[in-house]
């Protein structure tokens, strides 16, 4: 059975994500944060090579097919084709055990998933939101060539949903590793399955990815910027390193039925994974959400909030809290029992893509306030400038209040900025 949930969550993951980014964009819609403008949807410098021209002569024709543009729900019927496929596979999976037959009907039918994914992704023809895919095709292959070209917004904010997606890597692995080796060669699949072994370093080597990707983005925006945040930032990836390290090592000395809990490597991996856990959760509060400002009239937060009641804030920094620190489950439900079971590793890979969702809504609220701050401190004219901040400050203040709705306060917000604009 759990060779069959390892081939098939690596599809469920990304999907459930995709699906929550169209909320995301429903919101950021709602709440008029300007998220086309944030991800640089429009750039042609960070467009498709072939798309390029189309783009710099007519932006807008160009974004009207692109994926940021549609209509979220446009954009959900490609999310929802891929999620009946998957469905699809889970009933095959589930009805060749019914019938006892060989598990390498399932395992083909759960190939054939990830192949068409593939297919679809990849496909060259104009159907399927062609611009879209060649949208995201590129963007992730500047993820993957970060070193060697300025890194945007965009770039660090996909290779961050990555981050939340590393054990889709480890299933795909699983997933060819399985078929060549136990299928196409005839192997036998037993405990101490060679695909799920740490002492390859392959899946280490795919577990670390995301983080490395993101780990050069730091560095190239250091060398660009000279900005120590960026050296910060960048640490904050390589900790993840010595982390998964020392869990290979933990899963090895579990595989040679030795008491890991009581060697010192365990306890070792637990003093790096708190660590790197305060270490990202304090990253995701002060620097990615602005939160914790001195000096604002919203204790822990900071002075402008767009989305509504600070209940709503606090409540995320308790969530992120949680579930950056949710790997403890590991440790505390038997952990002889639960230390590397494949349910577990969905509930908290299910739980991380929950938390990267909840992230996406304050991360580009606070690149929103900072453009906001960023026009304040631009006007020329002092009196616009007072007027603009007693915009701020108005909406900000009555964000506080529970009796108030939060997208009449953003509309505010945006009718103060497009009509100093229009005085300008």
């Amino acid at each position: 059975a759990y060779v069959d949930l390892r081939m098939l969550r690596g599809i469920l993951l990304p999907l459930l994500l995709v699906f929550l980014i169209i909320v995301n964009m429903y919101v950021w819609q709602r709440f008029d944060i300007d998220y086309i403008r944030i991800l640089s949807v429009n750039d042609p410098a960070l467009s498709w090579p072939r798309l390029r021209p189309a783009v710099a002569d007519n932006p807008a024709a160009h974004g009207s097919d692109n994926w940021a543009l549609k209509p979220p729900a446009s954009v959900g019927r490609l999310v929802s084709l891929l999620s009946v496929l998957w469905v699809i596979a889970v009933g095959i999976v589930v009805y060749t055990r019914e019938l006892m037959a060989p598990d390498s009907v399932a395992w083909y039918a759960c190939l054939l998933l990830w192949l068409i994914v593939l297919a679809i992704l990849c496909c060259p023809f104009r159907i399927l939101f062609r611009r879209s895919r060649l949208w995201l095709c590129y963007s992730l292959l500047r993820v993957m060539t970060a070193p060697f070209h300025r890194v945007h917004f965009v770039d660090s904010w996909i290779a961050d949903q990555l981050t939340s997606l590393a054990l889709m890597l480890l299933d795909f692995e699983y997933t060819v590793c399985l078929m060549v080796k136990d299928v196409w060669l005839g192997g036998y699949l037993d405990r101490n399955d060679v695909c799920l072994s740490p002492t390859l370093g392959i899946r280490q080597v795919l577990q670390l990815l995301p983080s490395w990707f993101r780990f050069f983005q730091c560095l190239r925006a250091y060398r660009d910027t000279r900005q120590t945040t960026n050296l910060l930032n960048a640490g904050k990836y390589f900790s993840s390193l010595p982390v998964v390290v020392a869990a290979s090592l933990v899963a090895k000395a579990q595989q040679q039925d030795k008491q890991y809990h009581s060697l010192g490597i365990f306890y070792i991996w637990l003093c790096l994974g708190l660590v790197h856990a305060i270490y990202v959760f304090a990253w995701d509060v002060i620097m990615d959400w602005g939160l914790f400002r001195a000096q604002n009239v919203h204790p822990g937060l900071r002075p402008v909030l767009l989305y509504g009641p600070r209940r709503l804030y606090y409540g995320a920094i308790v969530a992120d809290l949680f579930l950056r620190f949710a790997w403890t489950m590991k440790m505390s439900l038997s952990v002889s029992v639960w230390f590397g079971s494949d349910m577990l590793l969905l509930v908290l890979a299910v739980g991380e893509v929950f938390r990267r969702f909840m992230w996406n809504f304050i991360r580009l609220e606070h690149e929103q306030v900072k453009h906001l701050e960023a026009l304040d401190m631009s006007l020329p004219n002092a009196e616009l400038s007072q007027s603009f901040s007693s915009a701020v400050t108005a909406g900000s203040c009555q964000s506080g209040s529970e009796s108030a709705e939060g997208g009449e306060r953003a509309d505010d917000l945006e009718s103060s900025v497009s009509s100093l604009d229009r005085q300008l």
